[in-house]
């Protein structure tokens, strides 16, 4: 299966590289040179716990160099999705297979735009990885991985790319009710990526600290009742003990949105955050600590920037 992973940060490298290591043919695509030259020069290099290996695997940044994909993985920020998938239609034809494991949501309506429902695949991962410089990631470890097909109809597919993950090293389940899974990734994202951002602790650090303890509590609980309002059944009934879970499994992990912060670039936080305000604005349930995290964060990045 030809498979071709769009973003090559921290995720889609990681992604990329597992898919590559158990024998698929994988290339990544990214439009950042230095990420793109490392990988081809000197493969891509994985530290995880005290050891490290390299993985030798195709990357480019020349859209001609694609071909037509079997299975399209996205992981690029979720405010790039539209134009990245605009970007690589012409890898896409009626029977390529689209997955998108990104944080957020609003990520399957920009990709349904450009490419029919029956084709997409929806879904999350707790896997924690780190870009420390170009070529060079740290994988903080994570559990299982939930994978669904947006269309309800013939799961079939979604048993065979799972298949797929699951020989890659990846713990990956097919779960139906995909936007459940995306919204409980959501809320546990939202208690653990601003607070990381704005303390600038890894992921694992949340847990020694009362205060952050309850924020987060709070967090979520908000989170909870703009998924209830909007008739959304996550699936966890322990958020917190489920989000304490995540932290202690990625322990050593710096958040996507706190390596965003220290780079000074933009963050996920009004796809994560901002939308369980946006949403609990639209339900009318309030939601006054997931806004005070959106305009934090948001206020770090214009500080950075």
């Amino acid at each position: 299966m030809k498979t071709i992973v769009v973003g090559a940060g921290a995720m889609g490298s990681l992604v990329g590289a597992l898919l590559a290591e158990s024998g698929n043919d994988v290339i990544l695509y990214d439009i950042a040179k230095e990420q793109v030259d490392a990988i081809n020069e000197h493969g891509l290099v994985i530290e995880q716990g005290d050891g490290r290996r390299t993985v030798k695997m195709k990357a480019t940044t020349d859209l001609n160099r694609l071909g037509t994909a079997d299975l399209l993985v996205v992981l690029v920020k979720s405010y790039d999705t539209g134009a990245a998938i605009l970007g690589v239609k012409s890898c896409i034809d009626a029977h390529t297979k689209v997955l998108t494991l990104q944080n957020g949501e609003g990520n399957i309506d920009a990709i349904t735009k450009v490419v029919p429902p029956r084709q997409v695949l929806a879904g999350v991962t707790s896997h924690g990885a780190m870009l420390l410089r170009p070529g060079v990631i740290r994988h903080n470890g994570g559990a299982r991985t939930f994978i669904g097909p947006v269309d309800k109809g013939d799961d079939s597919w979604a048993k065979e790319i799972a298949q797929l993950l699951n020989g890659a090293g990846m713990d990956t389940r097919v779960f139906l009710d995909i936007t459940g899974t995306i919204w409980t990734k959501l809320i546990a994202n939202a208690a653990i990526n601003p607070l990381t951002a704005i303390t600038g602790l890894c992921n694992g650090a949340l847990l020694e600290d009362e205060n952050l303890l309850k924020l987060m509590e709070s967090i979520l609980e908000e989170g909870k009742a703009v998924a209830e309002a909007q008739g959304i059944k996550l699936f966890r009934d322990d958020m917190f003990e489920y989000t304490k879970s995540v932290c202690a499994a990625t322990r050593e992990n710096k958040s996507s949105m706190l390596m965003d912060v220290v780079k000074g670039r933009r963050t996920e936080i009004d796809a994560i955050n901002g939308m369980v305000a946006m949403r609990g604005q639209r339900y009318q349930v309030p939601t006054p600590v997931n806004t005070c995290m959106t305009r934090l964060v948001r206020s770090l990045e214009k500080g950075k920037r």
